[in-house]
């Protein structure tokens, strides 16, 4: 008799784990939003700012790269642009570890983190 209770026992306990783990799954938060992104107004103010604030050709300053194909990604004089993409009339060709490469009227400049 002892055999019949310590199964149904072993069994309770199972069926008490599954429903512990399938009533957490229920109960994970699904975020609507992503919470490292600015709000919706901040993006726009921020916007609106680089809009108007266009840094003189001489003062393009490169400051991070992110190397990631054609999704890579540059922050020129605060300006985050992607490959294709222009700040002060010149497009970005090419990004590096440590440089990119812009194009403006058939000639090209290099900016590099170190300058």
């Amino acid at each position: 008799m002892r055999r019949p209770v310590a199964i149904s026992a072993l069994l309770a306990g199972i069926l008490a784990s599954v429903m512990t783990v399938c009533g957490a799954e229920e109960a994970r938060i699904v975020l609507q939003t992503n919470p490292f992104e600015q709000p919706a107004v901040q993006q726009k103010q921020s916007n609106e700012v680089q809009n108007n604030r266009h840094p003189a050709a001489s003062a393009l300053q490169l400051r991070a790269t992110m190397v990631a194909g054609a999704d890579s990604l540059a922050n020129i004089s605060g300006m985050i642009i992607g490959i294709g993409q222009e700040v002060d009339g010149y497009q970005l060709v090419s990004v590096r570890e440590r440089n990119v490469i812009l194009s403006k009227n058939g000639t090209t400049k290099t900016l590099s983190v170190d300058d």
